[in-house]
C-alpha cells in the first residue's frame, strides 16, 4: 500500500488549519469584543460611581400612610461630582422592604441620563407608592441609585402617621 506523500500531507494540514482559522476567527473576535465591551462599560460605571453621593434632607420628609393614596415626598441632594439618575426608594415597614420608583416633583418625570440630578443640585422627589401600606411609621427609608450600588442614603425614625 502506498500512503500520501509527506509534501501533500503537509499541504493538507496547513489547508485545514487555515480553513478552521477562517471559520473560527470571526466568532472568536466577536466573543472577545463583546466581553471587552461589557467589562469596559462596567469599569466606566464603577469609576464614575466612586465619585457619586446622595443625601436625603430628613427635615423635608412629608408622608402619610393613613391617607388614600399613601404618599412620601422628600428633598435629595447630589453630594458627589457625577450626574445621578434612575433612583429607587426603599421603605422598611413592619419587617418588609418595599421598593418604588422616584419622580422629580417639578415635572413628575423620572430622572434620566438626559435629565439627571446634577452635582450640588437639590430636588424634591415624589415616591410612586403603588401599595396600600400599613398605617405605621417606617423604621427607615433609603434612596438608591441601582446602577451605582454604593450610592445611597438612609434615614431612620420617619414620622408618617
Amino acid at each position: 500500500m502506498k500512503g500520501i506523500s509527506p509534501f501533500i500531507a503537509t499541504v493538507l494540514i496547513i489547508s485545514f488549519t487555515i480553513g478552521a482559522g477562517a471559520l473560527l476567527g470571526p466568532w472568536i473576535y466577536s466573543l472577545t469584543k463583546s466581553h471587552a465591551d461589557t467589562v469596559g462599560g462596567e469599569t466606566e460605571t464603577r469609576l464614575n460611581c466612586q465619585y457619586g453621593g446622595i443625601r436625603i434632607d430628613d427635615e423635608s420628609i412629608k408622608c402619610s400612610f393613613t391617607d388614600t393614596p399613601d404618599f412620601l415626598n422628600f428633598t435629595i441632594e447630589n453630594t458627589g461630582t457625577v450626574n445621578l439618575y434612575d433612583f429607587t426608594c426603599e421603605i422598611y415597614l413592619n419587617g418588609v422592604i418595599y421598593e418604588y420608583g422616584v419622580n422629580n416633583s417639578m415635572n413628575n418625570q423620572t430622572f434620566t441620563s438626559s435629565s439627571p440630578l446634577r452635582p450640588a443640585q437639590r430636588r424634591t422627589v415624589t415616591v410612586n407608592i403603588t401599595d396600600d401600606l400599613a398605617s405605621a411609621n417606617p423604621e427607615w427609608i433609603r434612596i438608591r441609585v441601582p446602577r451605582c450600588p454604593t450610592v445611597d442614603d438612609r434615614v431612620t425614625n420617619v414620622p408618617c402617621s
